[in-house]
């Protein structure tokens, strides 16, 4: 599993996205992009194979700029480089 195997933390800020994570790896999602300003600042896109269009779909998310909502700056994709949800902490919103 992404940022590494790190469980669910009940009521903690990390406990959506690792649930999501959790459910994506275990169904066999994969992940398309990771796509943000930092490694702690991220919009991450999810596809299933088998469906109609995965390659066409996969490469859509892959092979288009992406530019991060927050600062309107051209992301970068950090599906093979993120870092464990603990290394962020300082950086999240309540």
């Amino acid at each position: 599993m992404a940022f590494n195997g790190a469980d669910a933390i009940p009521g903690s800020i990390y406990e959506p996205q690792l649930r999501m994570i959790a459910y994506a790896t275990r169904h066999h999602f994969t992940m398309a992009a990771a796509y943000g300003s930092s490694e702690c600042e991220l919009h991450l896109y999810w596809v299933r194979p088998g469906i109609a269009d995965y390659d066409a779909i996969l490469s859509a998310i892959r092979d288009h700029p992406y530019y991060f909502l927050e600062d309107g700056e051209l992301s970068f994709d950090y599906r093979d480089h993120q870092p464990p949800p603990a290394a962020c902490a300082d950086s999240l919103v309540y």
